[in-house]
């Protein structure tokens, strides 16, 4: 089945005034963010990266890279920079018990949509153009730029897409660009880690939180169901990409950035979670067009 580019889910119409897509359908559409009402309290903003471009999280210039999906809670601050970005809003009414009976097997989702919060979170995830998120996340915006004629379809696929992402989302969640749910203490743990991933070690960590290192050990493997040492790698990681794929920095600087301190450790690692060296994977990028200075 051949599924629309993102854009061509959006008539000209509805992309120039959203309003058209009635409240009553619990969700408005624009092929810009910045042409999305407001967001309330308990409404959900999605978006989806086309091209590579900058957004402003949080006040902070952030690079994003074609593929990426991002779901922001109401209250986080998300701004345009130079390109725009098809965006959702989903409200309150959209979220009936119907919806969350189906992703009640997704506790990050869950957890997400139904735990108050002071401030408004983000989960970023780094997705390709190719993979099946991106293609649901397609749909969903497709459905979704029918109005109200397409709401059945546009609940299932938003049900699939949040299924599809908290299965994958060891390896997509970008936890050093989410803001996680810090009244939970995983999350503020979480947090904690990505603010520290250059210099924190488990002792460090479970003193920031008050536990014995053994205590606590077993109780993020518990919470988080991977250990410590594999949550810091993946950080340490994940930021290495970032920095690969966006600057032209020398390896050795990059791994020192992120923590490493030995060159051969850091390869080794690298190799292991990404089945390529730096290098390649920085080729890589350049050659598919979302590296620095080529997008």
């Amino acid at each position: 089945m051949s599924i629309p580019a993102v854009t061509d889910a959006l008539s000209p119409a509805q992309a120039s005034t959203p309003e058209l897509l009635l409240p009553a359908s619990g969700f408005y559409l624009a092929d810009r963010l910045s042409d999305l009402p407001a967001p309330a309290q308990g409404q959900i903003r999605i978006l989806l990266i086309p091209e590579r471009c900058l957004l402003r999280l949080q006040g902070s210039l952030t690079v994003c890279s074609p593929g990426n999906i991002l779901i922001a809670k109401s209250g986080y601050p998300i701004e345009e920079e130079d390109a725009p970005v098809p965006s959702m809003l989903l409200t309150e009414d959209f979220f009936d018990s119907l919806f969350f009976s189906q992703i009640m097997d997704c506790p990050l989702f869950y957890d997400f949509l139904r735990t108050p919060s002071a401030q408004g979170r983000l989960l970023y995830f780094d997705c390709s153009l190719a993979s099946m998120d991106w293609a649901i996340a397609k749909i969903l915006f497709y459905e979704a730029g029918k109005g109200i004629p397409g709401k059945k379809a546009v609940h299932a696929a938003c049900t699939l897409l949040l299924s599809e992402l908290h299965q994958c989302h060891q390896e997509k969640l970008l936890i050093g660009r989410s803001a996680m749910m810090t009244e939970n203490k995983i999350g503020a743990v979480l947090t904690y880690i990505s603010d520290h991933y250059r210099d924190i070690t488990l002792e460090t960590a479970a003193a920031a939180f008050h536990y014995h290192p053994a205590y606590f050990s077993a109780w993020f493997k518990k919470q988080a169901h991977i250990t410590f040492q594999q949550q810091l790698m993946k950080i340490r990681l994940e930021q290495a990409r970032f920095l690969l794929r966006e600057t032209r920095l020398p390896v050795q600087t990059i791994l020192e950035e992120v923590g490493f301190q030995e060159k051969s450790h850091f390869h080794r690692c690298f190799k292991r979670e990404c089945k390529m060296t730096p290098l390649a994977y920085r080729k890589m990028c350049q050659a598919d067009g979302s590296s620095l200075g080529n997008g």
